[in-house]
């Protein structure tokens, strides 16, 4: 894609490969470690590296809006960039996916808070929730399976 040709001219793409690979690693580690402020900090990081490549390609481009903006901010206000509320006593991770919108990975049992919390901050946003599955399973579709 047009993104994909653009993001290689970044004055940010030296490294970029080594460094998500290395967070990658990262990750493991602190899931592993049920580490839950390395895994908002990783989260956030990568999400903040992966959109400054975006922001210094040439000619640089941005899928954020302001509103996009306005959240982060808040969020970074509160805390959770450290992966917890300004009190410290609600775990929470941000990430963004390649456009604009913003997810918040929160323990099933914070679902409530964070989802008064921020219609409360926000009432204009649109709010999808989504829970853990329940891992990979092979699907049969049409008798087909394996070219079978």
């Amino acid at each position: 894609s047009e993104a994909h040709r653009r993001v290689i001219f970044s004055r940010n793409w030296e490294g970029r490969v080594r460094r998500a690979f290395v967070r990658a690693n990262q990750l493991k580690s602190v899931l592993i470690n049920s580490d839950w402020e390395g895994f908002s900090s990783l989260s956030w990081e990568e999400a903040m590296d992966m959109h400054e490549l975006f922001h210094s390609a040439e000619p640089s481009f941005s899928y954020l809006k302001p509103l996009t903006y306005e959240v982060l901010s808040w969020f970074e206000s509160i805390g959770v960039r450290k992966g917890r509320d300004s009190k410290g006593l609600v775990r929470a991770a941000v990430t963004l996916d390649a456009g604009p919108n913003i997810h918040l990975l929160v323990p099933q049992s914070s679902e409530v808070f964070w989802l008064e919390r921020l219609k409360s901050q926000f009432p204009e946003i649109s709010i999808l929730v989504d829970h853990q599955g329940e891992g990979a399973s092979i699907i049969r579709t049409s008798g087909v399976l394996n070219g079978n």
